[in-house]
């Protein structure tokens, strides 16, 4: 088999334990997948043991992802509430012109070049991000810093450090 969606890297995931432990226990089809790698491990493990997987993640693999969350936020702009309103016409139009080639119109993850890209043997598995455990922070950093940065393979989810403010 081959497989096109490489494992994550622990070590950089953006992740919270509670949001690791709904992607173990629920698998990653359960908040937007379009991929089956990630599967659900609710029928095979209690939920005590998959609460120790996941300790033993944030614990073994990535313990100070929390200072690395906020240390990256702080650096960033902050928008005041006037600025909602604006960001919100703006993300539209960035989102219509980018992001929607990939994760579709409404944001379920279909798209005619998520199609293409079956026919291309480059198939790529964008999120349904109506699904998303992630909040506004973690989505934010995600796409500032691009899927590699938080441990997926490179051609995942571009970074948009450089294109946006």
């Amino acid at each position: 088999m081959k497989l096109v969606v490489k494992a994550r890297d622990l070590t950089k995931t953006i992740l919270t334990p509670e949001q690791s432990f709904e992607i173990v226990k629920e698998g990653a089809h359960a908040y937007g997948s379009h991929a089956d790698f990630m599967p659900t491990f609710k029928y095979v493990y209690k939920d005590e043991e998959i609460e120790d997987v996941v300790y033993y993640i944030s614990k073994a693999f990535n313990p100070k992802r929390d200072e690395r969350i906020k240390k990256l936020l702080d650096a960033s702009t902050k928008l005041s509430q006037e600025d909602e309103a604006k960001m919100l016409k703006v993300g539209a139009k960035i989102f219509n012109r980018n992001c929607s080639m990939c994760h579709g119109i409404t944001g379920n993850g279909k798209s005619d070049y998520v199609e293409q890209s079956k026919a291309q043997d480059s198939f790529i598995y964008p999120y349904d991000l109506r699904k998303t455990l992630l909040n506004e922070d973690e989505i934010f950093l995600y796409s500032k810093f691009g899927g590699h940065f938080w441990g997926t393979s490179a051609d995942d989810m571009p970074s948009w450090k450089k294109k946006y403010n």
